[in-house]
This record gives C-alpha cells, sequence and structure tokens, in this order.
C-alpha cells in the first residue's frame, strides 16, 4: 500500500513540536465534498515502526459551523498540545447542517462593531498621537464617519469571506450525516495510522460540544460505525474523551436560542428522532471506555454527563465525570496549548490509564 501522507500535504514547522500532514481525503463519495478532509499532527519523534497512541479529535460548532483549521489556530493548539505527550492527533472536518442567513447577519455584524471599535479607537488613538507632534497641521479628525466606514469595510470584508466559506458552497446535511463522516474518517485512521507510527488498537476519540456528542454517539450505537466498518461491535472504539458534549437533544430543544439554532437544523423537532439521535438514549454494556469533561458554566451539559456517567456504570462500564472550575464552555477548549490548560493532562491520564491495561493484557498479565 502506498504511504498515505502523500494523498495530503506535509508540512514542517520550525519550533513546533509536530509535523503536520493537511487535508488527507478520507472518503470518496460519488460527489467529492471539501469537508471530508483531516489533518494528522505527528510528534516530532515520530518513526513508522513506531505504535504511539492516536487521538482522534471531533470539532464542535453546533452540527453546523466549524472545520479542523477554525477559530484563529484552536484546533492547531490542541494538536500541538497532544504531540507534546509523544500523543499523534488527528483532526477531521465533516459536513454541516443549514446557517440560516439571519443567524449569519447578526453575528457579523456583532463581530464588525466589534472590530469596528477596536480599529476606529485605534486609528484616533494614532491621530491624537499626531497631533500633539504636530500641532494645528493636521485637520480634525472626523471620528463618526472613519468609524462608520471602517466597520462596513470590516463587516463586508468578513461577511464575504465567511459566505463563501461557511455557505455558499457547502450542500446542507442532517443527522445523521454528520455521524456517518465521523464513522469514514475513522476508518480511514484505523487503516491508515500504521503507516504514520501510530496504534491502530490504541485510538482514542475525542469531541468538544456537538463533537462530543457525535464520538459518544457513534461508541454506544454501532448502527453508525457499522456503515464504515461492517464488522465494528463494542470493542472496536478504545475510549471516548468528551468535552461539553451533548447527550440529550430533547432538553437542549428546550434552552432557548440554542434550541432553534443548533438543534432544529440538525436533528428537526421530531421526538423520537431527537431521542434516537441522544447518547442517554442507546446506554449499553461496551468495552468501549468513557471519560467526560465539563465547564463550570455548560448549561446542563454537565448535569446530562453526569446522568450519562452514572447510567453508564450501572451497567457496568467504565466511565468517569469531571467538572473544571473557572471555565465556561468556550474556554475549556480555548485554554488547551495554555499555561492554564487543564483539559490536556486528563486526557494524558485517561489515555496512559487505559493504554497500559491493554499493554498488560497483550503480556498476559
Amino acid at each position: 500500500m502506498s504511504s498515505p501522507h502523500r494523498a495530503g500535504k506535509k508540512m514542517e514547522h520550525q519550533n513546533k513540536p509536530y509535523t503536520l500532514i493537511k487535508n488527507i481525503i478520507y472518503h470518496r463519495a460519488t460527489e467529492f465534498h471539501h469537508k471530508h478532509r483531516l489533518d494528522i499532527y505527528l510528534p516530532l519523534s515520530t518513526k513508522p515502526q513506531d505504535k504511539k497512541p492516536v487521538i482522534f479529535f471531533v470539532h464542535g460548532g453546533g452540527w453546523k459551523r466549524g472545520d479542523k483549521d477554525w477559530t484563529f489556530g484552536r484546533y492547531e493548539n490542541v494538536g500541538a498540545a497532544l504531540t507534546k505527550q509523544d500523543f499523534i492527533c488527528v483532526i477531521i472536518s465533516y459536513r454541516l447542517s443549514a446557517v440560516s442567513l439571519i443567524e449569519l447577519s447578526a453575528l457579523f455584524i456583532f463581530i464588525s462593531i466589534l472590530v469596528g471599535l477596536f480599529f476606529s479607537s485605534f486609528i484616533s488613538f494614532v491621530y491624537d498621537g499626531l497631533q500633539i507632534l504636530v500641532t494645528n497641521v493636521l485637520p480634525d479628525y472626523p471620528h463618526s464617519s472613519v468609524w462608520i466606514l471602517t466597520t462596513l469595510l470590516i463587516f463586508g470584508i468578513l461577511f464575504v469571506q465567511f459566505l463563501q466559506k461557511e455557505y455558499v458552497f457547502r450542500p446542507f446535511v442532517k443527522h445523521p450525516e454528520h455521524l456517518y463522516d465521523v464513522a469514514y474518517a475513522y476508518s480511514w485512521v484505523r487503516k491508515n495510522i500504521q503507516d504514520l507510527g501510530g496504534d491502530p488498537d490504541n485510538i482514542f476519540l475525542s469531541g468538544h460540544s456537538a463533537g462530543g456528542h457525535l464520538i459518544t454517539l457513534l461508541a454506544l450505537d454501532s448502527r453508525y460505525l457499522r456503515r464504515a466498518i461492517p464488522d465494528a461491535d463494542s470493542s472496536t472504539l478504545k475510549g471516548v474523551i468528551s468535552i461539553s458534549g451533548v447527550f440529550d437533544l430533547q432538553r437542549l430543544l428546550n434552552v432557548p436560542l440554542a434550541g432553534r439554532w443548533y438543534v432544529v437544523p440538525a436533528f428537526g423537532t421530531d421526538v423520537e428522532t431527537l431521542k434516537e439521535a441522544s447518547p442517554l438514549t442507546h446506554v449499553r454494556k461496551v468495552e468501549t471506555k468513557f471519560l467526560f469533561i465539563n465547564a463550570w458554566i455548560d448549561l446542563h451539559l454537565g448535569d446530562d454527563a453526569k446522568t450519562l456517567t452514572e447510567a453508564l456504570n450501572q451497567v457496568g462500564d467504565e466511565a468517569s465525570h469531571v467538572v473544571l472550575t473557572s471555565l465556561n464552555h468556550a474556554t475549556i477548549l480555548a485554554r488547551i496549548n495554555s499555561k492554564y490548560d487543564l483539559v490536556t493532562p486528563l486526557i494524558v491520564d485517561f489515555v496512559n490509564k487505559h493504554r497500559s491495561l491493554a499493554k498488560k493484557s497483550e503480556e498476559g498479565f
């Protein structure tokens, strides 16, 4: 078999703890979709004969926004943090649900106003400084007109770029298509990661928010994984590390704004569909190990994770739940790879614990 990284672009980064292989196509459907791509972060020490543990990461965004390259390097920080621990990290994109034009407009009007205020204040500061140095040479500063023009210009640029990336050039999907994409990406990694120094028997799934929902449902309802791996069973997935995941869609539907903006475009309002797509519905005995991590400020997601943890333990599964204080739904991920990172140590402990147990079993201890 040819080396899998030939399908992507290999990039060496100076002063970074990894080699990055970008934009590997993990699924070739009848019609190619630009979201069917993944990136692989390899520790610099990785050799093809190694068997390093693999973290397979699925981004959040309410099932309708984001990808592996989104938000000022947020997911690059995930890759960097994990490669420092001598783990291979795979970060995927997947097809998304519809974003309304009203939502896009409201979001970017808000962002552009904030950015416009910043730039207009900066311009005003520079201008006032010049006035001090060159008295009476410069005309009066037109604060309001510059603020308006700056805001409109920035809004226009951001809005057009975002429309091109997230709205115009993508066909929308609904559940279970997001989950099928995650299954196809996992299947690709399981088949190919050994050629890059990873251990296909030690792949741990992780994800934030909507990504946490997808990986947990994939582990508990094997129908979706069998779409990509026909003989998949409860032992196929080594471990799940969900960060602020969504486990009860019916409950989220009743949250003001969140339900209408996130649940409805991805799942609709049918009660049975929401129930079937909720991990809490599918508690059963599996060999997969679970770690659920929540922020202190996390809507009702922490309560749902606690309920799911208790339910899994009652049927004999191994699940644990951690709540991190002083963090919210966004900062729990944004602080990864910083001195305030509380998530990476939990991931490391979880992976090393269950990887070492598997290793002991293989050696007959």
